[in-house]
């Protein structure tokens, strides 16, 4: 069997690990693997955790496969001062490979006569698709020169021919400045892209501007010749500048209400792709891919709300939080009566008779709840497992309880249970006999080995009621 490869060379130095190829990525874990793309663009390379930049870092050009894998590069700072030309400058200036499930953060600081740039890809003439850009674009129309209209797109400035863009949005804070001239050469900035020769389906744009005072595009600027398919943006949020023909290229103006409700998006895969939740992305849709979006706690119950326990025994309790798919699911537990129960991690210990509150809080502090524990001294029970022993070997294995019988009302039957991986009982041994109260038995036999199986020891009152009248032990194996 052939395997494709991305690249004819790797990296001469310092390469992280992987070949490159499509089948086995070079692997990014840290800064300096991300730097070491510049050594072989052409490569595939996957993102392995996010990434926090403690320096800035862009790539010129990317004709290979990148995956971020649902991670996130934040601390993105890009910034360029061009004068009379566009700014050319982004994280990725040329892109022709493919960038997927790659979610980005960060600021651009661009001013000329004739602004450009982008936070993602300046230049797109490849595949983009399952991608995110946040963060600050401060585009600045300068006078020093003969002032032209804004080439600035949030996502992306150009979009050539042959270059798609799928299932991506952005979400950036517009800070547009004129320092002197015509405010209107600066309304071609754009929440999503400027210009497009090429494909984009199934995106949308959320960005907002600081004031109403100095418009920009909410999504598109300049169609060309390129094709747009059911993509949105939202025409409430301050300085949107909607354009008449927007819907006719298929770029659908909504209210901040219709974007966050998945109804309003045609064609658009809410089983696989995307997602709404109110509590996460600020409601507005997110893509399944993103690992790291914060999704905040709204309520916090514990599975039980009281509850009975011997003494010595033990009762795990279970939060359960609102929305089931909270980002931080940690709790703090205490008790009211160390004296009378304890819990660590949800286990509650009951230590001798009385009433405990066992409380779980969320570590802000702002949801909890609790559970009653009312510990009580036990009847004693008729026999006592002490301990169980289980010796594997030739695919046989020697199982040993330790059995003290403390009433002479009952005799028993001492069984020795092996329970199968699902289960289910698959053979025991049993012991019948006349044991003298007060007295401490160790007692066994041989059964077959069942790997994953798991071998149990107790004691039933007998064969044909089989009520159990001790407490149990149990070994996996």
């Amino acid at each position: 069997m052939l395997l494709a490869y991305c690249i004819n060379i790797a990296p001469a130095a310092a390469a992280p690990t992987g070949s490159g190829t499509e089948l086995d990525p070079f692997l990014i874990t840290s800064e300096n693997d991300l730097r070491l793309i510049t050594g072989a663009s052409d490569a595939c390379w996957r993102f392995e955790n996010d990434i926090a930049l403690t320096q800035n870092f862009s790539l010129a050009e990317f004709s290979g496969t990148l995956d971020g894998n649902g991670h996130k590069i934040s601390n993105i700072s890009l910034s360029s001062s061009e004068g009379y030309s566009e700014n050319e400058a982004a994280f990725i200036l040329e892109n022709t490979g493919t960038i997927k499930n790659l979610h980005v953060e960060g600021t651009a600081n661009y001013d000329s006569s004739n602004p450009g740039g982008s936070i993602f890809v300046y230049e797109n003439s490849g595949t983009i698709e399952g991608c995110s850009v946040k963060g600050r674009m401060n585009v600045t129309l300068l006078n020093t020169h003969s002032q032209n209209g804004s080439n600035a797109g949030a996502f992306t400035a150009h979009n050539q021919a042959g270059g798609v863009i799928r299932n991506c949005y952005s979400r950036v804070y517009m800070h547009l400045t004129v320092s002197g001239g015509s405010t209107s050469k600066i309304a071609g900035t754009s929440g999503f892209v400027n210009e497009n020769n090429g494909y984009i389906e199934n995106c949308y744009a959320a960005t907002y501007g600081r004031t109403s005072s100095i418009p920009y595009s909410g999504f598109r600027t300049n169609s060309d010749d390129g094709t747009f398919s059911s993509c949105y943006y939202d025409n409430d949020l301050p300085g949107i500048n909607e354009r008449d023909t927007d819907s006719f290229y298929n770029v659908f103006p909504l209210t901040t209400e219709a974007m966050k409700w998945s109804g309003s998006y045609s064609g658009w895969d809410f089983g696989g792709t995307w997602a709404i939740d109110e509590n996460i992305n600020d409601g507005y849709p997110y893509l399944q891919n993103e690992k790291s979006l914060n999704i905040t706690v709204t309520g916090l119950k514990l599975d039980r709300t009281e509850a009975s326990l011997p003494s010595g025994s033990q009762l795990t309790l279970t939060p359960i939080f609102t929305p089931e798919n909270a980002s931080d699911q940690s709790v703090s537990w205490s008790t009211s009566s160390r004296y009378v129960a304890t819990v660590t991690d949800g286990v509650v210990t009951a230590v001798a008779p009385g009433t405990a509150v066992i409380t779980a809080a969320t570590n802000d502090g702002i949801y909890s709840d609790s559970c009653t524990v009312t510990v009580y001294e036990p009847e004693p029970l008729d026999y006592a497992v002490n301990s169980l022993t289980v010796t594997e070997g030739s695919g046989k294995l020697r199982a040993e309880v330790s059995v003290t019988k403390n009433s002479d009302t009952k005799d028993g039957v001492v069984i020795i249970g092996l329970y199968d991986s699902t289960g289910a009982l698959s053979d025991y041994i049993f012991i019948d006999g006349d044991l003298d109260q007060g007295k401490t038995y160790t007692l066994g036999g041989t059964l077959p080995s069942v790997p994953g199986g798991t071998v149990k020891a107790f004691v039933w009152d007998s064969l044909d009621s089989m009520q159990p009248i001790s407490n149990s032990a149990e070994r996996k194996l």
